[in-house]
């Protein structure tokens, strides 16, 4: 799993975060080489529908033994809390609603980068009010598992969001990271844990 803070040809600024398959060094290889792919598309892009529409032709001719990477990347502008969000199979970003004081799924998903070369990803955009924000996660997190091989879940996650739901990002950071470590206990990690919080202020 990874994550990464980028910056799109208008200068806008931008954060994605993406799961490869499969694990060990191949794994750790290709998520190198994703994230340049990726890192170079957003550079040269508006948006992050066209970036991960470029970055997804690149990878197909790239990726080894059939593997993809999942990946969602988010556009900040620059008008007072507009987002933009293109999404590559990656879960679905979790939205809290400060106004109506509720969270939910945000936008739809598509194909896994490195599977099809013509595949019309979509954006969908949103303007986060003062108190709003968007939680991106990588499957690590609800997937984490305690030693009765129990998930994590997404129920626990969205009731450790809505303990701290009114609070900043770091909180909401801490609070997520210890609600994990204090369910998987003494279980080792089965996988990455890996989420970033976008708050408006």
């Amino acid at each position: 799993d990874f994550y990464d803070f980028v910056s799109f040809r208008d200068g806008s600024a931008g954060a994605l975060i993406g799961d490869v398959t499969d694990k060990g060094m191949p794994a750790a290889l290709f998520m190198a080489s994703a994230r340049s792919v990726v890192r170079a598309n957003v550079a040269a892009s508006e948006d992050p529908q066209v970036a991960l529409r470029l970055a997804n032709h690149a990878l197909c001719s790239e990726a080894p033994n059939g593997m993809f990477v999942t990946l969602l990347l988010m556009q900040l502008l620059d008008d007072g809390g507009g987002i933009r969000v293109a999404n590559a199979g990656n879960n679905r970003p979790l939205l809290y609603r400060s106004a109506a004081d509720e969270i939910a799924d945000f936008g739809v998903t598509g194909l896994p980068l490195a599977i099809d070369p013509a595949f019309p990803y979509t954006m969908q955009e949103h303007r986060l009010q003062p108190g709003d924000f968007l939680l991106l996660y990588t499957d690590g997190l609800t997937d984490a598992t305690d030693v009765q091989r129990d998930l994590f879940g997404r129920e626990r996650l969205l009731a450790a969001l809505w303990e701290v739901r009114r609070s900043g990002a770091e909180d909401i950071r801490q609070r997520l990271r210890l609600a994990v470590a204090a369910f998987i206990g003494a279980m080792p990690p089965y996988d990455d844990v890996t989420f970033v919080i976008a708050c408006r202020t």
